[in-house]
Protein backbone atom coordinates (compact mmCIF):
# COMPACT_ATOMS: atom_id res chain seq x y z
CA UNK A 1 0.00 0.00 0.00
CA UNK A 2 2.76 2.69 0.50
CA UNK A 3 5.19 1.51 -1.76
CA UNK A 4 4.13 3.91 -4.68
CA UNK A 5 3.70 6.58 -1.87
CA UNK A 6 7.19 6.16 -0.37
CA UNK A 7 9.19 7.97 -3.40
CA UNK A 8 6.96 11.06 -2.81
CA UNK A 9 7.21 10.88 1.21
CA UNK A 10 11.45 10.56 0.69
CA UNK A 11 11.40 13.73 -1.43
CA UNK A 12 9.18 15.85 0.88
CA UNK A 13 11.36 14.48 3.34
CA UNK A 14 14.68 15.43 1.59
CA UNK A 15 13.59 18.71 0.26
CA UNK A 16 12.11 20.25 3.36
CA UNK A 17 15.37 18.87 5.85
CA UNK A 18 18.34 19.31 2.88
CA UNK A 19 19.59 23.32 2.86
CA UNK A 20 18.80 25.07 -0.38
CA UNK A 21 18.21 28.46 -1.83
CA UNK A 22 15.37 29.26 -0.05
CA UNK A 23 17.05 28.30 3.13
CA UNK A 24 19.69 30.66 2.48
CA UNK A 25 17.84 33.41 1.23
CA UNK A 26 15.17 32.78 4.26
CA UNK A 27 18.42 33.26 6.87
CA UNK A 28 19.42 36.37 5.07
CA UNK A 29 16.34 38.33 5.10
CA UNK A 30 16.01 37.61 8.33
CA UNK A 31 19.05 38.61 9.45
CA UNK A 32 18.53 41.80 7.02
CA UNK A 33 14.73 42.38 7.72
CA UNK A 34 13.69 40.71 10.46
CA UNK A 35 11.11 37.99 11.38
CA UNK A 36 7.98 39.73 10.62
CA UNK A 37 8.92 41.18 7.57
CA UNK A 38 10.29 37.49 6.35
CA UNK A 39 6.93 36.08 7.05
CA UNK A 40 5.85 36.25 3.19
CA UNK A 41 8.92 34.82 1.94
CA UNK A 42 8.82 31.82 4.59
CA UNK A 43 5.33 31.50 3.27
CA UNK A 44 6.10 32.04 -0.47
CA UNK A 45 8.84 28.99 -0.20
CA UNK A 46 6.65 26.82 1.59
CA UNK A 47 4.13 27.25 -1.38
CA UNK A 48 6.06 26.29 -3.88
CA UNK A 49 7.86 23.51 -2.22
CA UNK A 50 4.29 22.30 -1.97
CA UNK A 51 3.72 23.10 -5.60
CA UNK A 52 6.30 20.93 -6.86
CA UNK A 53 5.32 18.44 -4.50
CA UNK A 54 1.75 18.54 -5.74
CA UNK A 55 3.24 18.16 -9.53
CA UNK A 56 5.10 15.07 -8.54
CA UNK A 57 2.74 13.63 -6.57
CA UNK A 58 0.03 14.08 -9.79
CA UNK A 59 2.84 12.21 -11.73
CA UNK A 60 4.21 15.44 -14.32
CA UNK A 61 7.26 13.91 -15.13
CA UNK A 62 5.20 10.86 -17.05
CA UNK A 63 3.37 13.03 -18.50
CA UNK A 64 6.22 14.97 -19.69
CA UNK A 65 7.58 11.79 -20.87
CA UNK A 66 4.50 10.47 -22.79
CA UNK A 67 3.91 14.03 -24.60
CA UNK A 68 7.87 15.41 -25.69
CA UNK A 69 5.99 18.08 -27.42
CA UNK A 70 5.16 19.62 -23.94
CA UNK A 71 8.26 18.92 -22.58
CA UNK A 72 9.76 21.37 -25.18
CA UNK A 73 6.97 23.85 -24.37
CA UNK A 74 7.91 24.02 -21.00
CA UNK A 75 11.86 24.35 -21.74
CA UNK A 76 10.53 27.32 -23.64
CA UNK A 77 8.84 29.05 -21.76
CA UNK A 78 10.93 28.23 -19.20
CA UNK A 79 13.91 29.89 -21.21
CA UNK A 80 11.77 33.01 -22.33
CA UNK A 81 10.56 33.87 -18.38
CA UNK A 82 14.05 33.84 -17.31
CA UNK A 83 15.37 36.25 -20.05
CA UNK A 84 12.56 38.29 -19.30
CA UNK A 85 13.66 38.19 -15.45
CA UNK A 86 17.38 39.12 -16.75
CA UNK A 87 15.94 41.90 -18.67
CA UNK A 88 14.09 43.30 -15.74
Amino acid sequence: MLEPIFPLILFAIVATTTPGIATTLSTASGAQFGFRRSVPLLVGSAAGLATVTGAAAAGLAGLLLAVPSLQLAMKVTGSLYLVWLAIK
